[in-house]
């Protein structure tokens, strides 16, 4: 997993810590895709995370349904809402419900994020998009 999303360029930093969260797309033996879910204690919002799926998958509804998964999540642990950060899939990212936000959107609790400070930081040389939907 870590190094599909590696090859990608995406963030790896605290996704140990969120592992439960977590699913991954296989294909012959081997991870092929995956996404996540960051959640803050005491928040209704989390952050979707390390989405990937290698690029002869992509098209063909492994992504939509890892994120299917990933929000069925936000909704069991009780989150009415999920933000995310994205700088190439802003596309596959409204086709499922999402628009586009500002960092100020984002509630208090997740913006004590690794990913949040750095995209506070670095987002706009790195063009990032932040975006959110409601569950």
């Amino acid at each position: 997993m870590v190094a599909l999303l590696e090859a990608e360029r995406l963030p790896t930093v605290e996704l140990a810590d969120h592992l439960a969260n977590v699913v991954v797309a296989v294909r012959d033996g081997r991870v092929a895709g995956c996404g996540g879910l960051e959640t803050y204690k005491g928040c209704d919002a989390g952050l979707v995370r390390s989405m990937v799926v290698e690029e002869a998958l992509r098209g063909t509804g492994v992504g939509a349904r890892i994120l299917a998964w990933v929000e069925e999540r936000a909704r069991s642990v009780g989150l009415r809402r999920v933000f995310l950060f994205t700088v190439n899939a802003r596309d596959f990212y409204a086709r499922h419900g999402y628009r586009a936000v500002t960092l100020d959107d984002f509630p208090t609790c997740a913006r004590g994020s690794a990913q949040y400070r750095a995209v506070r930081r670095f987002g706009r040389e790195w063009g990032v998009a932040a975006m959110a939907k409601e569950l």
